[in-house]
């Protein structure tokens, strides 16, 4: 779409300057012929007489005269190209600031167009050609430069610094973004450390449960022992009894057989039972030791357990937030990326849009001040003209109806050349400048 456009206006702008060249070559093949009477009055016939106008391939190239311009001339290059650097932003969007502006140069220039001069000032005749000629042409040495090549973001950023500033932020967002996932995997790694933590803790709480199972068997079992202490008391006092019979008893002989075996079987139950009393006590006591330092590790524990708890909510808070943190950068990073792509690639169509719009205006330019070049010579002529309408009224009723015709085809050639001034913002500020600067 670029392509076409940009073709579509160079042919325009080819077209334009034929149509100024056709015309130039017109007038100065007429301003030629005119030229030849200003030696004397002799020749004063031939002006009154049209000039024939020649055709698009018959038409000979012609050198217009030029008086040498040292100072002008070797600056107007040089101007037109910091005009061409400093006003190419303007041209890739038309704002409707610069469309009414468009119209009210439109207004200005109908408003200023050639007056018609009646025939009883004959002095006063050559005057506004030359004045509309010398506003709408030709430059000025002193002419006002455009402004200065605005920035190309809204805080007075240039391209170069913009995407600079850009990289260093992009910088910036990778390395918290790194950060951010360090940050990550260290948490990662402190709650796995929390979950097995909190592991160890159940199987250890699981183990104080077995051991308070145990104590309460343990006690169940120190009730039996109780129990047992209290049946050999009774045995003791029942054997302490038994022998008391017995010394009573000696004297009989059938009795001091029989009785003998109670008391033997009842020792024996005694220190069986007295051994197994204190295979229990001793257990029991190996059991409270190990309860009290159950206990005392289950209260450790359970203290650790609940720094851990608390811990544990801190990271997951911790987590949650640097999570979020981290979807946040990454939806930056995601934005500026796009950002950065879109920007380059308008960068690259406005760079190519700024190129080909810098050959335009150079053809332009050239255009114009061959045109410029042209208008010096006509002006000229015009002065040797005015002298000679000054002589007789059929001489001047001449140069008016020439006037005349010269006024229209002027007319045109100034419409051709505000078409080109359109086109081209830089030029067409400096003609502004000169324009308002007469007027």
């Amino acid at each position: 779409m670029a392509d076409a456009d940009e073709k579509a206006k160079a042919e325009k702008l080819a077209a334009a300057r034929k149509r100024v060249a056709q015309l130039q070559k017109k007038k100065g093949k007429k301003s030629g012929k005119k030229e030849k009477p200003a030696g004397g009055p002799s020749k004063e016939p031939e002006l009154a007489e049209p000039a024939p106008v020649p055709d698009e391939a018959d038409a000979p190239p012609e050198a217009p005269e030029q008086e040498p311009e040292p100072e002008t001339k070797d600056d107007e290059p040089e101007k037109a190209q910091e005009r061409s650097t400093e006003s190419f932003p303007d041209a890739p969007n038309e704002t409707p600031e610069a469309n009414a502006s468009e119209k009210a140069e439109g207004g200005a220039r109908r408003h200023c167009s050639l007056p018609r001069i009646p025939p009883s000032s004959p002095t006063v005749v050559i005057h506004p050609v030359q004045d509309a000629l010398l506003t709408g042409l030709t430059p000025t040495g002193s002419g006002v430069k455009s402004p200065p090549l605005p920035p190309l973001s809204p805080d007075g950023n240039t391209a170069p610094e913009l995407f600079r500033k850009q990289a260093l932020r992009l910088e910036e967002l990778e390395r918290e973004n790194k950060r951010l996932e360090q940050e990550l995997e260290t948490a990662d790694a402190r709650w796995k450390k929390s979950e097995e933590q909190l592991e160890d803790l159940r199987e250890a709480n699981t183990e104080t449960v077995e051991l308070k199972e145990r104590l309460v068997t343990a006690e169940k079992k120190a009730e039996y022992v109780e129990k047992l202490k209290a049946e050999i008391t009774a045995l003791q006092r029942q054997n302490s009894h038994l022998q008391t019979k017995s010394h009573r008893s000696s004297n009989s002989v059938t009795v001091s057989g029989k009785p003998e075996s109670p008391p033997s079987e009842l020792q024996s139950q005694l220190e069986s039972k007295s051994a197994t009393i204190e295979a229990m006590e001793l257990e029991i006591s190996n059991l409270r030791a190990q309860l009290a330092s159950q206990t005392e590790k289950a209260s450790t524990i359970e203290t650790q357990l609940s720094s851990l708890k608390d811990e544990l909510s801190s990271v997951r808070a911790a987590l949650d937030k640097e999570e979020k943190e981290h979807a946040n950068t990454k939806s930056r990073m995601d934005r500026m990326i796009e950002k950065s792509v879109s920007e380059g690639v308008t960068q690259a169509s406005t760079q190519t849009l700024i190129s080909n719009l810098k050959d335009e205006l150079e053809q332009v330019n050239s255009a114009k001040a061959e045109a410029e070049n042209r208008t010096a010579t006509m002006e000229k002529k015009l002065e040797a003209l005015g002298n000679l309408h000054k002589e007789s009224e059929i001489r001047h009723q001449a140069r008016l109806r020439e006037r005349d015709k010269f006024e229209k085809d002027v007319l045109t050639l100034r419409r051709k050349l505000v078409t080109i001034e359109t086109r081209t913002r830089g030029s067409r500020r400096s003609v502004k400048e000169l324009e308002n600067a007469r007027w």
